[in-house]
């Protein structure tokens, strides 16, 4: 069987660390910067590419919804911009990516039961999801649905997931 598909990047969550303790309340200072504690622990930096990034008192910081790697560095380096004008920055760790979510379909129907008993670290119960769970390792599963559609999420890495992409085609192929 040739196993023809095509996929799309469609989250990428990245995080750092700012280098040190933050004064949530001192970045109110900056006109897009909220925070409220009654409402949730971390404040969020709206960025010029519509991203918000989640800033800890701690220091930590994440940044979801990110569409393409091209955009990461420069909503850090937009972050930077931004809090540099209040908080010493100097220290500030570059983003790495946590979680990075692909999307795509196969040219073909998919019978899922057939697959759940052929191939090794699946989980399947349609009565509880619809799609066939897929553990290539810890952190890295591959979703896959009777359409044709797969959702690879976890990766670390562009290469992680594009191999676990390859990997997929190798098993349907089998």
């Amino acid at each position: 069987m040739l196993i023809a598909m095509e996929y799309k990047i469609v989250n990428i969550v990245v995080s750092g660390h700012l280098g040190s303790q933050i004064n949530l309340e001192k970045l109110l200072e900056l006109d897009n910067f909220s925070y409220d504690p009654e409402y949730y622990h971390g404040g969020y930096l709206r960025l010029s590419n519509g991203l918000s990034v989640t800033i800890y008192r701690t220091g930590k910081y994440i940044i979801p919804g990110v569409k393409r790697l091209e955009d990461i560095e420069p909503s850090f380096d937009e972050m930077i911009r931004y809090l540099s004008k209040l908080i010493d920055v100097s220290n500030a760790e570059k983003p790495k990516i946590r979680n990075l979510v692909i999307s795509g379909k196969l040219e073909e129907k998919l019978s899922l039961e057939e697959l759940a008993i052929k191939l090794p670290n699946v989980e399947y119960d349609p009565e509880q999801f619809p799609g066939l769970i897929l553990k290539f390792n810890k952190s890295l599963t591959v979703l896959l649905f009777n359409s044709g559609r797969f959702v690879v999420v976890g990766a670390k890495s562009l290469e992680e997931a594009e191999n676990a992409i390859k990997k997929l085609k190798k098993l349907l192929k089998s």
